[in-house]
């Protein structure tokens, strides 16, 4: 492939990724936070891990097509039109991904414990607001991929540390989860 077709395709299939990555983040990702649809558990995870590491390195990235322009630019290439396009291209980017990225700071995720139980696979998450924390119960088919909120508790102060898992007992068929010194805080009949 040659470097301006490489340009062309960097031009706009990073915008376009970026944009599907905004409207996972914005719509799917909030619609799940708060119990109004399914969606893939660790795939929400894992976005909250990544966004910021991502913003880096496109940031880092239209900082070297800038260099790249600016260079073309000096030397008067005729190539500097296509190094400008693709650092505003990256530019565009890193904008969308720094709006995608105020859900993951806004109500962090942070996965606690896992249990399986029932035929389904149960996640307990701890979501973060700025002044309280809540935790969260998803209930997922057995593979454990696509995941709905069962419940949410009440709002914890963040200065209580995350220390909360997830019970099953076989007997009564009952889930609790255990929050640190408040003991169980809500029990599930699968």
């Amino acid at each position: 492939m040659t470097r301006i077709q490489f340009t062309k395709h960097l031009c706009w299939g990073a915008p376009a990724l970026a944009t599907a990555y905004f409207g996972a983040a914005w719509l799917w990702k909030s619609a799940f936070i708060w119990g109004d649809g399914t969606g893939p558990y660790w795939l929400f995870i894992a976005m909250d891990r990544a966004i910021l590491p991502v913003i880096i390195i496109s940031f880092l990235a239209t900082l070297g097509a800038l260099a790249v322009w600016l260079t073309r630019r000096i030397r008067r290439e005729p190539s500097a039109r296509s190094a400008a396009l693709t650092a505003g291209s990256l530019l565009l980017t890193t904008l969308i991904l720094l709006g995608a990225s105020f859900p993951a700071l806004a109500s962090p995720m942070t996965p606690l414990d896992s249990l399986a139980a029932s035929g389904h696979v149960y996640h307990l998450a701890s979501i973060g607001a700025l002044i309280d924390n809540n935790y969260a119960l998803f209930e997922c088919d057995r593979v454990g991929l696509m995941c709905r909120e069962i419940y949410r508790s009440g709002d914890h102060p963040l200065s209580e540390p995350i220390q909360a898992q997830l019970a099953y007992d076989a007997e009564t068929n009952l889930l609790s989860i255990h929050v640190g010194a408040h003991g169980t805080i809500h029990t599930y009949r699968p």
